[in-house]
């Protein structure tokens, strides 16, 4: 097997996976769901994601079993605050800014806009 050919199948098998998870994680349940809001220019200035799953939830807290208070869409755009937490499962949970609301995401399930 050619070495791009071999390239080429890992690639598709770690999108596979990930879109798989990101359907998991990102079933919505809670009453909210959030649109992307307009860009400012204090937003410029921090780190800014894509939520890469078709909703997402954001959380009270890191960790799949705290409280979801909002779910967010597919292509919105969130700002981090710079917080993040590694949770027993060993799951990267960044603290991040939406609609004037400040949540925890996983942060499998970003994107770099």
């Amino acid at each position: 097997m050619k070495p791009t050919t071999l390239i080429l199948i890992l690639l598709f098998l770690s999108l596979a996976c990930s879109t798989s998870q990101a359907v998991l994680e990102g079933t919505p349940s809670p009453s909210a769901v959030l649109s992307s809001p307009s860009p400012s220019a204090s937003s410029t200035l921090r780190p800014a994601k894509t939520i890469c799953a078709e909703h997402l939830n954001f959380r009270s807290e890191p960790g799949i079993q705290s409280t979801i208070f909002a779910v967010l869409k597919q292509g919105q755009q969130v700002t981090l605050t710079g917080q993040n937490e590694t949770t027993a499962d060993g799951a990267t949970w960044v603290q991040a800014q939406s609609n004037g609301q400040t949540g925890w995401l996983n942060l499998n399930y970003l994107c770099t806009p």
